[in-house]
């Protein structure tokens, strides 16, 4: 297998409709973005003036701050999950194992779309995560992310990625289905 380097500006560009899935990965980041900001401005009023800013690799909060760093956190959680789903409308832009031709750009371009709202989905559900940890700790009704969290977001950001890199090199002379 060799990676052959392919000038991005000869590789087909596609209007690609969305799929069924890529629809429900994009809603459910919009979900996580609302929920995430609905939490925030439900628990305002009752988090105290100094909270969790930090958490150490078990998951425990290992510095404190200003409650205002929770709008940081959530800014920077909408930020980017509004650029991954825009990046998710320009496949065509985006580097593949794969070369890029003519036959197989439908079926890499959708699967490279549901790779990125598949990630963008795993970040933003993480922030609303920390989020809603950050104000329960603060609050004083849990002790902190949880031993586990670091692994679970491990292990979807890279089965995510294992499993797409598996199906990009699978499919890279496959045409799409009609």
């Amino acid at each position: 297998m060799s990676l052959i380097r392919v000038k991005k500006s000869k590789r087909p560009v596609l209007k690609l409709e969305w799929t069924p899935l890529q629809t429900i990965l994009a809603i459910a980041g919009l979900v996580g973005t609302g929920l995430m900001l609905g939490i925030l401005i439900t628990y305002w009023p009752q988090l105290p003036a100094e909270i969790p800013t930090h958490f150490n690799f078990s998951g425990t909060p290992d510095s404190w701050g200003s409650k205002q760093s929770l709008f940081f956190l959530a800014g920077v959680g909408v930020i980017l999950y509004v650029m991954m789903l825009i990046v998710s409308r320009f496949p065509h832009l985006y580097n593949y194992l794969v070369t890029i031709t003519e036959s197989n750009a439908e079926k890499q371009y959708r699967m490279a779309v549901t790779f990125m709202l598949t990630m963008a989905n795993i970040v933003i559900w993480m922030f609303a995560f920390i989020m809603w940890q950050t104000i329960r700790v603060a609050l004083g009704q849990s002790e902190g992310l949880g031993q586990q969290f670091v692994y679970v977001i491990l292990l979807a950001t890279l089965g995510t990625l294992v499993v797409y890199f598996i199906a990009s090199l699978r499919a890279r002379d496959i045409p799409p289905r009609k």
